[in-house]
């Protein structure tokens, strides 16, 4: 894939020439229909890492002040403490995120667990792309030496069509099974 110059630019970090795939699907799609700003995804995940850091040192500050000011018998604190679904660790309340808490027992995880589980899925999905866009390559080289001229398009498309999505953020439409001649196109 040749190195794509985009028409997006970052309101954050003012970086411009920036392709769709710096940004997230919703936030495309609301600049494109209503107009909104625009932050990519580095400058999404700084704000989100500092308030994060924020929670937790919040967070923390609260359970030490538990700490200090709990003078009741032990099997009450264990009452209070919340089990995570992910790591089996029971915490204090004030490990979780508010949402997590409203989910009730047995689907809440904890702070930790939850950044863990973002992060691991946002890998999952860049490695999935890039090797969906690398089969295309290689399926375009196995056409160009040994396939017919129609094969040679269709990876040449395929391939088109995922790089095309990486700038723009749009996935490519597939016409009805007619193209043109499909029921009530051009034909009255």
């Amino acid at each position: 894939m040749s190195n794509w110059a985009g028409d997006f630019e970052c309101n954050q970090c003012g970086l411009k020439r920036l392709t769709a795939q710096s940004f997230s699907k919703k936030a495309i799609d609301n600049y494109r229909k209503h107009n909104k700003s625009l932050r990519c995804k580095s400058c999404v995940e700084l704000s989100a890492t500092l308030e994060r850091e924020q929670a937790t040192a919040k967070a923390q500050a609260q359970a030490q002040a538990q700490a200090q000011l709990s003078t009741q018998s032990q099997a009450s604190d264990e009452a209070a403490l919340v089990l995570c679904s992910s790591c089996d660790a029971r915490l204090f309340p004030s490990n979780f995120n508010t949402n997590q808490l409203r989910k009730g027992s047995g689907k809440q995880r904890c702070r930790q667990c939850v950044t863990t589980a973002e992060d691991t899925a946002m890998v999952a999905t860049s490695v999935a792309k890039n090797a969906k866009l690398k089969k295309a390559q290689e399926e375009v080289e196995n056409t160009a030496k040994t396939g017919t001229a129609a094969q040679q398009l269709a990876a040449s498309s395929k391939l088109s069509a995922l790089e095309a999505e990486l700038v723009t953020g749009l996935k490519p439409m597939k016409l009805g099974p007619k193209g043109r001649k499909a029921k009530g196109f051009l034909n009255k």
